[in-house]
């Protein structure tokens, strides 16, 4: 048995057919991906920076004496203490630490985590409502013409468009079938003369075929670099973007197929999403939901740490006002 990939191509002049929706690895060559965001060493360890603070502070009172040691002994404690508290509960919020009865918040609850999101989705976030409102306002042929301008002005995308069809072409003109189809055009053009002219061996109407199959094969190999092709295909996409802007009643008649697709995919997909974000969400370990969730929530997270910190020296402070002068 041949191999796969032989199995893809076909004898077209040099051509080698390729999968004819090629045009999705050039989206993925055009299309950048986001980057991961990156907030910063700082910002990441700032809940940190502040339990060093308030250990530095506590300790400094050893090295004081008087009233400045009483200050710094009190506040530094209370700093240290609300910033340490603060570390472990949010330890206990992704890990399970036998010494910590209780934690593990969300691995012990994925499941109820994830079947509760599953549901929100469906029957608060993309209800049939909350979608078919956020669809109203869509104009397709506002939407149409910009994808059309677009396509006009990315050459990558016009030049894979072109090879794409010069493959497909290519296939078709260098088959038994296009063979058999021109020789028999030949033959009723030429009529009766040509018959006898081809049983005498004055002409070859299969040569004849044969020769305007290879100039059109000739002709379709050169599309994806034909200057005036390309010119024409964008001189007629930036018509057609036009026409789509201006024409009202071509917009609505794509309002009234939006509305109907809308209709039915919500019809189809009635009590699936919620499957849907089910199935995607279980694939995710705990690991991985961790990773999630300290990814998207650690800046915000080690400002609880900080606040630790600054309202437990600042409560420390109250508290040992109290105790000296009450």
């Amino acid at each position: 048995m041949a191999p796969a990939g032989n199995q893809r191509k076909r004898r077209t002049g040099g051509f080698e057919l390729s999968d004819p929706f090629g045009l999705v690895s050039t989206a993925k060559r055009i299309i950048p991906v986001p980057a991961k965001p990156d907030i910063g060493w700082l910002d990441a360890h700032k809940g940190t920076i502040s339990l060093v603070a308030s250990g530095a502070v506590y300790l400094s009172s050893f090295a004081a004496s008087g009233e400045a040691a009483f200050w710094l002994s009190r506040i530094g404690e209370a700093a240290l203490v609300g910033s340490f508290v603060d570390f472990i509960a949010i330890q206990m919020l992704f890990r399970r630490m036998w010494l910590l009865p209780g934690s593990g918040v969300i691995p012990r609850n994925r499941i109820r985590i994830i079947e509760g999101l599953a549901r929100s989705v469906e029957e608060e976030w993309l209800t049939a409502d909350v979608i078919k409102a956020k669809l109203a306002g869509l104009d397709l042929g506002e939407l149409i013409g910009r994808a059309l301008e677009h396509l006009r002005d990315n050459e990558e995308i016009l030049e894979e468009i072109l090879r794409q069809i010069a493959i497909g072409a290519a296939s078709w003109i260098d088959s038994k079938e296009f063979l058999e189809y021109v020789s028999t055009q030949v033959k009723a053009r030429t009529g009766k003369v040509g018959a006898v002219a081809h049983a005498v061996g004055i002409i070859d109407t299969d040569e004849m075929a044969a020769d305007i199959a290879r100039s059109l094969l000739e002709q379709v190999k050169g599309l994806p670099t034909s200057e005036a092709v390309r010119k024409r295909i964008q001189d007629e996409l930036a018509r057609s973007a036009a026409e789509v802007r201006a024409d009202e009643d071509l917009k609505a008649r794509f309002d009234r197929i939006k509305t109907q697709v809308v209709d039915y995919l919500l019809a189809s997909m009635e009590g699936r999403i919620h499957e849907m974000v089910l199935e995607n969400l279980m694939r995710f370990s705990d690991d991985d939901i961790r990773e999630m969730f300290e990814t998207k929530t650690k800046s915000h997270l080690e400002w609880i740490r900080v606040n630790g910190a600054i309202f437990g020296g600042l409560f420390g402070a109250l508290f040992a006002a109290l105790h000296k002068y009450w």
